[in-house]
């Protein structure tokens, strides 16, 4: 099935601030950057190997931070609210960046004029420079889309079956059902507060057929987690 991540990015405190580092008399010193930016954008993920820099495979954070450091002339890291898989879309999803100084331009502008066609910014917004898009993200949804004809602007964007008979609904549930049995430990064993973990919190799943009017497929299975 065809996988799109939607990130609502609601916020949540702030558990981490950032820091860059300079080199001074051969000491590492710790500079904050205070002004934070959250990018909420969207992207066809059929490029790419997924969100995450790679160093031997084309990602969306590398297509983005490679704009953004041509604009800012220096190296600018896109911190994202979280990973997707190879060949995984975006129709909603937020990044952040930390300056050291306050937008002067219209970034989104620039962006969008230097960004692949298959990247587009929506919004940058300046938020409280704690602020972080992956941590303070308070729910995720993802959409698996399929439809029941063959059709080939859609095999980018959804899965074909034959019929839904073919697809086993409540063995899907079960396998969600199983995600708050696993815990996320860290090298000494303390428990890492993840996506998984906060799925403990929150499974929502349900198979929605032919109830989105806009929609190109189907069917349209809804995993959210918060």
């Amino acid at each position: 099935m065809s996988e799109e991540l939607v990130d609502t990015a609601l916020l949540a405190p702030s558990i981490m601030a950032e820091t860059e580092w300079h080199v001074e008399n051969g000491a590492n010193i710790a500079v904050l950057t205070p002004y934070t930016y959250f990018l909420t954008l969207s992207f066809d993920g059929g490029n790419y190997r997924g969100w995450q820099r790679q160093a031997d495979a084309s990602s969306v954070q590398q297509a983005l931070e490679e704009k953004l450091t041509m604009i800012f002339k220096k190296f600018t890291c896109a911190h994202g609210c979280g990973r997707t898989d190879a060949g995984v879309h975006a129709s909603f999803y937020v990044a952040h960046i930390q300056l050291q100084e306050p937008l002067s331009f219209d970034l989104k502008f620039r962006l969008n004029k230097h960004l692949p066609k298959e990247i587009v910014i929506f919004d940058v917004t300046s938020v409280d420079h704690m602020r972080h898009a992956r941590f303070d993200a308070s729910s995720r949804t993802y959409n698996y889309y399929l439809h029941l004809y063959p059709d080939p602007a859609l095999h980018r964007y959804s899965s074909q079956y034959d019929s839904l008979a073919a697809l086993d609904v409540e063995a899907m549930r079960r396998a969600v059902a199983l995600l708050p049995r696993y815990v996320a430990r860290g090298k000494w064993g303390e428990i890492i507060h993840t996506e998984t973990n906060r799925a403990r919190e929150c499974i929502d799943t349900c198979m929605r057929v032919n109830t989105w009017p806009h929609a190109t497929s189907d069917v349209c299975w809804r995993l959210s987690l918060c």
